[in-house]
C-alpha cells in the first residue's frame, strides 16, 4: 500500500513540476511567478493558468515525498519546504512590492532552516581548514552584490540580508560536507549553489530586465535545489 502512495506522489509531483515549466515557458517576465502579456495568445494565457495552478502544489507534493521515503523526519527540511511553498504562492504576484517582499522573507527563512539543518552535527568553526573556501564564497558574494546594488531601489535593505543569507546557507553546506565527506552530503550543497543561481538570475531579471529565455534555466534550478537538498537527507 505504501509504494502505491509513493509511486502516486511521484507521479503527481513529476507532473505539477511539469506544469510549472511548461507555464514558465509560455511566460517573459523576469520572475518566477509573473503572468504573460495582455497580448498573449490563447495558448500562452493557459501556459500562464497552468503555471499558477501547478507552481504551489511543488513544495507540499515535495514535503509528502519525502516524509514518506525518509528513514527519519528532520523538521527543518519540512519546516524550509513550507517556506517555500509560501515563497512560490506569494511571487505569483512579484509586480506587486508587498508580495514580493513576502516571498523574499519567505525564502529567506527557508534558507535559515537549511542553515540549522546543516550546522546541527557540527561546530561552524571546528574545522577550521574548511574555511579555506569562504573568501571564494565571500568574494562571490560581493561580486553579485555590487552588479545589483544601481537597480534595487527601495528593496536594497531586504535584498542585502536575502543575499547574505543564501551564502551563508550554501556554505554551511560546505562545512557539512567536509565533516562528513559522502555522497548524501554532496547533494545539499550541490542543491545550495543551484539555488544561488537560480536567485541571482531571478533577481537579475527582476531589477535589470528579463528575457524570455532566462525562465527555463532559473526554474529548473529552483526546482532541482529543493529536490537536491532533501534528497541528502532522505536516507540518512
Amino acid at each position: 500500500m505504501k509504494i502505491i502512495i509513493e509511486i502516486t506522489a511521484a507521479v503527481l509531483f513529476v507532473l505539477s513540476v511539469a506544469g510549472y515549466l511548461i507555464g514558465s515557458s509560455g511566460s517573459n517576465s523576469g520572475s518566477r511567478g509573473a503572468e504573460a502579456s495582455t497580448g498573449s495568445s490563447g495558448g500562452m494565457r493557459f501556459k500562464n493558468r497552468l503555471k499558477i495552478i501547478s507552481k504551489p502544489l511543488m513544495m507540499p507534493l515535495l514535503i509528502l515525498l519525502y516524509l514518506l521515503m525518509t528513514r527519519e523526519v528532520h523538521y527543518f527540511i519540512v519546516t524550509a519546504l513550507a517556506f517555500g511553498f509560501l515563497g512560490d504562492t506569494f511571487l505569483l504576484k512579484p509586480e506587486k512590492k508587498a508580495f514580493f517582499i513576502a516571498g523574499l522573507v519567505s525564502f529567506l527563512l527557508g534558507h535559515l532552516c537549511y542553515i540549522y539543518g546543516f550546522l546541527q552535527p557540527i561546530s561552524m568553526i571546528g574545522k577550521l581548514n574548511s574555511w579555506i573556501i569562504f573568501p571564494i564564497y565571500a568574494f562571490a558574494g560581493i561580486l553579485i552584490y555590487k552588479k545589483l546594488l544601481p537597480y534595487l531601489g527601495s528593496v536594497k535593505i531586504p535584498a542585502t540580508v536575502y543575499l547574505a543569507v543564501i551564502f551563508i546557507m550554501s556554505f554551511a553546506s560546505f562545512l557539512r560536507l567536509s565533516y562528513y565527506l559522502d555522497f548524501r552530503n554532496l547533494l545539499p550543497l550541490a542543491g545550495s549553489i543551484l539555488f544561488i543561481s537560480s536567485d541571482t538570475k531571478l533577481a537579475f531579471d527582476k531589477f535589470k530586465g528579463s528575457t524570455k529565455s532566462s525562465n527555463l534555466f532559473k526554474d529548473i534550478t529552483y526546482v532541482a535545489a529543493q529536490i537536491l537538498i532533501a534528497a541528502g537527507f532522505t536516507w540518512i
